[in-house]
């Protein structure tokens, strides 16, 4: 890596391990957690992985864990983000990663000047409801954020963002009604949904009461199984839709809340609902 990232790399290895000759680098970095565990003393066995990126350049914490280091001084404002990554994997041990190690993420990221407008955030199933919080404080704090992509584990609690889109990559059966019922529900968001997985008549359900809802104009119905893009890449299997593009073939359920005053989406009108 170079420019920003070995820039930003750097001043953080400066303060984590000044003066620390084998942490100059970010591979470095990345290899040396459990040295960096240990002279830190950290308690949580966590990786917790921070990307950002930048037209391309990429700025990775990798393998830190952050909930026993104070960063006041770390200064995001001069950096030009348009995305960020917030990915917490669990080790053998199970120890959870606490909110406040996830409240100084994101008193790093309020630091930087320009708006973010997509958030990343993939979790391990059982510790969902752990970090439910600290992701509601990411878009109460941050309301520049146009996408929010979470892992598909996270999609039932999704629909309480009030965000743009929705990223996952199967819904399983337990979810089909909660996702049925917020269709039907009076949210006034845009729901997008990318996904790889779902049981075939889900799909039609899901289909029928975006159509009651929105009208079939308000339906892009190309955006999915019907795409002709993706009409080679699925595949029908024991009531469920794969895919077998490997991300080349999605196929898209969208449901679009429009102003009828000025015909823009919800969050970007600014008339009285």
């Amino acid at each position: 890596m170079d420019g920003i990232s070995v820039e930003f790399t750097e001043s953080v290895i400066n303060q984590f391990c000044p003066g620390d000759p084998t942490l100059r680098h970010f591979e470095a970095v990345s290899s040396s957690w459990s040295h960096v565990a240990e002279k830190r003393n950290a308690k949580s066995n966590f990786d917790l992985v921070i990307s950002f990126a930048e037209e391309g350049m990429c700025c990775n914490f990798k393998n830190f864990n952050f909930g026993n280091y104070q960063l006041p001084s770390l200064d995001f404002s001069s950096l030009e983000l348009r995305n960020v990554s917030i990915k917490e994997i669990a080790t053998a041990t199970s120890q959870m990663l606490t909110n406040d190690d996830l409240k100084i993420v994101l008193k790093l990221l309020r630091q930087q000047k320009h708006r973010l407008k997509d958030v990343y955030i993939n979790t391990v199933v059982s510790h969902c409801e752990t970090y439910l919080p600290v992701y509601t404080k990411i878009l109460n704090s941050m309301p520049g954020i146009e996408n929010l992509y979470l892992s598909d584990q996270l999609i039932k609690h999704w629909i309480v963002f009030n965000t743009h889109r929705l990223e996952c990559y199967e819904i399983p059966e337990s979810l089909e009604s909660t996702l049925i019922d917020f269709v039907n529900s009076d949210n006034p968001i845009e729901f997008k949904g990318f996904v790889k997985k779902c049981r075939t008549g889900f799909l039609e359900r899901f289909v029928q009461a975006v159509e009651k809802k929105e009208g079939k104009s308000r339906f892009q119905m190309e955006d999915y199984m019907k795409h002709p893009r993706n009409s080679e890449n699925l595949r029908w299997s024991n009531g469920w839709l794969h895919n077998r593009g490997h991300g080349t073939g999605d196929f898209h359920l969208v449901l679009r809340k429009e102003c009828l005053k000025c015909l823009k989406a919800k969050m970007s009108c600014q008339c009285p609902f």
